[in-house]
């Protein structure tokens, strides 16, 4: 029994020690700007990523959680993403995943009055200003394409900016799903739409698909963790793990 509960006392520890980052979030949700984002495969290894359907930015609804709420209530905000430039997905060999190119910054901010240009001189209802580096992409599942699981958002300004390490170091993700194919006359409604296909034994693109999304359906965002911190979780879990054995 004494065994038993220094497990669980090497269990909590652990736990203590995961980051804040891991439980406080900035879940992104629903769009509600007008423009709607197209995927179009350029040839049978390339997505051509026109965001907001020509604008450049999309709009929607944000939730801050935990201490990136004021005062650490779980706030209701507005997102947007926004370039300048482009977004190209290129596939890995025919692996079905893409690393992720673009030709200018991509801004991520959160709250009003957000200066992606001077982020310091943002007003006081901007929570957070940052740019997402996509690295890489993939489907997000049936009638979905998610950027990215291996996100690096850099944070550099807002009300939020102290949140985040050293370097304002995030993990950022975000899911579209298919609305409609408009490779189609007339375009047809989405119930399986893919832009990639099987085929000689991998995955490609399909060349001359064009798929638009029609809604956002998940996304959020998160500080990095601490490299200490999590040295710290892999230690008490070993301590754990050497006392099941033992008892």
């Amino acid at each position: 029994m004494r065994k038993l509960m220094l497990s669980i006392a090497a269990v909590v520890t652990a736990l203590m020690l995961v980051p804040a980052g891991f439980a406080d979030q900035i879940t992104v949700g629903g769009q509600t700007s007008a423009g709607l984002t197209t995927f179009t495969g350029t040839n049978a290894s390339t997505i051509a990523v026109n965001l907001g359907g020509g604008t450049g930015s999309i709009s929607g609804n944000a939730l801050l959680e935990g201490i990136f709420g004021p005062g650490g209530v779980t706030t209701a905000s507005t997102y947007t993403l926004s370039t300048t430039g482009s977004i190209t997905l290129n596939e890995v060999g025919t692996t079905g995943e893409f690393n992720v190119a673009t030709s200018a910054p991509v801004f991520f901010t959160v709250g009003t009055g957000c200066d992606t240009a001077n982020p310091g001189s943002s007003g006081a209802g901007c929570f957070l200003v940052g740019t997402v580096n996509f690295a890489t992409a993939g489907q997000g599942g049936n009638n979905a394409i998610t950027l990215d699981h291996n996100t690096n958002f850099v944070a550099t300004g807002g009300t939020d900016l102290g949140l985040f390490p050293a370097g304002g170091g995030g993990l950022f993700d975000i899911t579209f799903g298919y609305g409609q194919n408009l490779t189609t006359t007339p375009p047809t409604n989405c119930n399986s739409c893919s832009i990639t296909e099987a085929t000689g034994g991998g995955v490609q693109v399909i060349n001359g698909e064009e798929l638009q999304s029609s809604t956002i359906i998940n996304g959020s965002l998160f500080p990095t963790p601490e490299p200490g911190s999590m040295l710290l979780l892999g230690t008490g879990l070993s301590v754990w793990a050497e006392l099941f054995v033992a008892s």
